[in-house]
């Protein structure tokens, strides 16, 4: 933790820590940095980049295309199933087999659809 009498010393200290690292008894050391407490706009890049506003925006943005993969990819899924029981139920001689694969079907299209 950094504490400093403003926010442009912080600041300074941050951007030191950043760019030289710390130089312990193992050696050069990369710190994760989160920038707490207001980020005035004119601050540069660097900081804005560690404030805790802009990793929080980052981690949902990456949570929200997460999600849209696995919405993409369970899609697709979906798609390929209701076609494989569509052709089940349309080439199955048998009316037991056939009626199985409609009646699933249907299940798949109820819960996905309605």
């Amino acid at each position: 933790m950094i504490c400093a009498p403003s926010n442009n010393a912080v600041d300074t200290v941050i951007t030191r820590l950043i760019e030289q690292g710390l130089f312990l008894s193992e050696g050069r050391v990369q710190p994760r940095v989160v920038r707490v407490g207001i980020v005035d706009k004119g601050s540069s890049r660097l900081i804005q980049e560690v404030s805790l506003e802009n990793q929080v925006q980052k981690a949902m943005l990456s949570q929200k295309k997460l999600l849209n993969e696995i919405e993409k990819y369970s899609l697709v899924e979906l798609q390929d199933s209701i076609a494989r029981l569509e052709k089940k139920a349309k080439r199955t001689a048998e009316p037991k087999e056939a009626a199985k694969a409609k009646e699933e079907l249907n299940a798949y299209k109820q819960v996905y659809f309605d």
